[in-house]
C-alpha cells in the first residue's frame, strides 16, 4: 500500500471517503493552512474565523460521502469552505436585520404581549395583517422570509406588521414586540 504521505490529495480524500482516517489527518495537515489563510483575508475576527474554519471541516467530514472520486479535492474544500463563509455571512446578516427590528420595537416602548394568538384573532385584522404578524412574532419568521413565502417586499411586510400592531395597540392598549 502506499504511504499517505505520498498520496495526492484526491486520492487521500478516496481513501478517508472509503473509511480510512488517517487519510483525513494528511488532507487537514497539507490544506488547514490555506484554508485559514483564504479565511482570513474575509474574516479580521480571530474568534469567528476559527468557527468558520472549523465549521469548513466538519462539513468535509459530514459531506465525505459526496465526493466525487476523481474531482480535484482542493477545489472540492474550497467551494466548502466559501459556502461555509457565505452561510457565514447570510446568518450574521439576519442577526443584525432582527436586531434592528427589535431595537426599533424597544425604543418605541414596545413589549410582547403574551397572548397573540388572541390578539391576532380578536383584531381588527385583514387575513394578510394577521398572516404577517403570525408569521413575524408566532413563528419567528424574519421580514425576509415573509416577503418570500407571501410575495411581498420585506419592506411592505414590514410596514404591514406597523400597521397592524398600531392597529392592535389602538383597540386594545396593548403593545407587541419582537420575539427575543
Amino acid at each position: 500500500m502506499t504511504s499517505l504521505n505520498r498520496m495526492d490529495d484526491d486520492d487521500l480524500m478516496s481513501a478517508y471517503k472509503g473509511g480510512d482516517y488517517r487519510a483525513f489527518e494528511q488532507l487537514y495537515l497539507r490544506n488547514s493552512g490555506r484554508v485559514y489563510a483564504f479565511l482570513a483575508k474575509s474574516l479580521p475576527d480571530g474568534a469567528v474565523r476559527d468557527e468558520v474554519f472549523q465549521e469548513v471541516f466538519l462539513r468535509v467530514h459530514k459531506g465525505r460521502g459526496k465526493y466525487i472520486d476523481g474531482f480535484p479535492f482542493r477545489a472540492w474544500l474550497f467551494a466548502i469552505t466559501r459556502n461555509t463563509l457565505i452561510d457565514h455571512r447570510r446568518a450574521r446578516a439576519r442577526l443584525r436585520e432582527d436586531a434592528t427590528e427589535s431595537s426599533i420595537l424597544e425604543q418605541r416602548g414596545e413589549v410582547r404581549a403574551p397572548n397573540m394568538d388572541e390578539l391576532l384573532e380578536a383584531g381588527d385584522l385583514s387575513e394578510r395583517d394577521r398572516n404577517v404578524l403570525q408569521l413575524h412574532y408566532l413563528e419567528g419568521l424574519s421580514f425576509r422570509q415573509i416577503a418570500a413565502r407571501l410575495g411581498i417586499s420585506p419592506a411592505n411586510g414590514r410596514q404591514i406588521a406597523s400597521r397592524a400592531i398600531r392597529r392592535l395597540k389602538a383597540v386594545f392598549g396593548v403593545t407587541v414586540a419582537d420575539n427575543e
